[in-house]
């Protein structure tokens, strides 16, 4: 059905729960009408528009100066809405938003990276929106020219999926990856993907007799808690697959050493019932758990992003290994949601504000706010923290460990 026939009717009198929001619609509405249709056909505003539902509906956003910026972050950049007239409809938090979210005309990633920047810090709310506007455009990639199809992909790997990741934001950093794979190597996601579909950890009968095991485990203990499986993405384990197979560990053809092609989720109500049952599960299994791979991610030894959990490793002989994550409730959803689940429950956002730095090459890492030196060297490798001795922040040499 073409947009002439309706396919794409918007309504101009929406009701989105909120006068305020109402007016950013109808403005944006009006202001987009007089722009271009999108590729697909689609009228401008869907994009607008989906973003918000992703933040709204998808994400469970309920700042509603975060929801406005949503429906407002092109207005500037394709119309002639000035931030200046934004501050006086929607106030300054809104204007600072929307353009902290503007791209700049040269549509240059790096560019655009360094158009978000407060103090060289990124407010996480800003973030949010980019990543939003990002994800519904890599949903509808499909109507772009192959050309832009594998830049827009290569732009979203290089760029936003770190930046979900340095969020917390395992479930959409891990959608990120795989529509860009998808579009950047469809011969290479295919191949990848049918490698996931035969492996047998995938299959329902195992999922059911693993989960059973340990939900006969926490109820023997009389322990109160939920097991859940989360598959992981298929560029995630296309990269741990090649990482693995150049360190000698694993093969290229399958994927019996990688330990988290599907994680089971052990979610309970205390920090004290996950050691609980981290002690059970490993007296259940005995001679299979591989202790190597035991990590305690809890407390100051939470990763950098926030994820907690306590992870451990069971080997099956005729399946592969796998393993089982053991987190309150409380972990695991940041865990899958990171600074949205923060932003839902009105939490102290300070500690997630992030520190944005180019490498010579013009790649970017995400660091925490009060990183130095030493945490970036890091994030590149191991050997460069060894032999690097001082740092070059815009051309000047500072000491290693600004």
């Amino acid at each position: 059905m073409s947009a002439e026939q309706g396919s794409w009717c918007i309504d101009k009198e929406l009701d989105l729960g909120s006068e305020r929001l109402n007016a950013a619609y109808r403005l944006a509405k009006e202001k987009h009408d007089q722009c271009p249709p999108r590729k697909s056909g689609e009228p401008y505003i869907t994009h607008p528009l989906e973003v918000f539902k992703i933040l709204r509906d998808e994400w469970g956003i309920k700042n509603e100066n975060c929801l406005i910026a949503a429906l407002l972050h092109d207005i500037v950049e394709d119309t002639n809405v000035s931030f200046k007239q934004i501050q006086l409809e929607f106030g300054d938090e809104v204007a600072s938003l929307v353009e902290g979210v503007t791209k700049l005309e040269t549509n240059s990633d790096h560019e655009t990276l360094k158009k978000v920047l407060n103090k060289s810090n990124i407010d996480p709310r800003v973030a949010l929106i980019k990543l939003a506007d990002r994800l519904h455009n890599m949903r509808t990639l499909d109507s772009m020219p192959l050309e832009k199809q594998k830049r827009k992909a290569k732009e979203t790997l290089d760029v936003y999926t770190k930046l979900a990741e340095s969020l917390g934001m395992w479930v959409v950093k891990t959608e990120l990856e795989d529509l860009s794979f998808k579009y950047s190597d469809r011969d290479g996601w295919e191949k990848m993907s049918l490698i996931i579909k035969d492996d047998p950890r995938l299959s329902p009968d195992f999922s059911c007799y693993l989960k059973s095991r340990i939900e006969q485990t926490l109820s023997g203990k009389k322990i109160e808690g939920e097991v859940e499986t989360r598959n992981n993405g298929v560029w995630s384990l296309k990269k741990k697959q090649e990482k693995m197979a150049l360190e000698g560990k694993g093969s290229p053809d399958d994927l019996n050493d990688i330990n988290d092609v599907v994680s089971f989720r052990v979610k309970v109500k205390t920090l004290d019932d996950c050691y609980q049952v981290l002690k059970e599960i490993h007296q259940d299994f005995g001679g299979m758990v591989d202790h190597d791979r035991f990590d305690e991610f809890i407390g100051d030894n939470k990763q950098v992003n926030g994820y907690e959990a306590i992870q451990t490793t069971i080997d099956f002989p005729n399946a592969g290994s796998v393993e089982i994550a053991i987190m309150t409730e409380e972990m695991e959803q940041f865990n899958n949601w990171g600074v949205i689940s923060l932003i839902n429950k009105q939490k102290d956002l300070q500690d997630y504000v992030l520190k944005l730095v180019f490498t010579p090459s013009r790649s970017v890492r995400f660091l925490p706010r009060n990183a130095t030196g030493v945490d970036f060297a890091m994030s590149i490798s191991p050997r460069v923290l060894i032999e690097a001795n001082s740092i070059y922040v815009d051309g000047m040499e500072n000491p290693f460990r600004w």
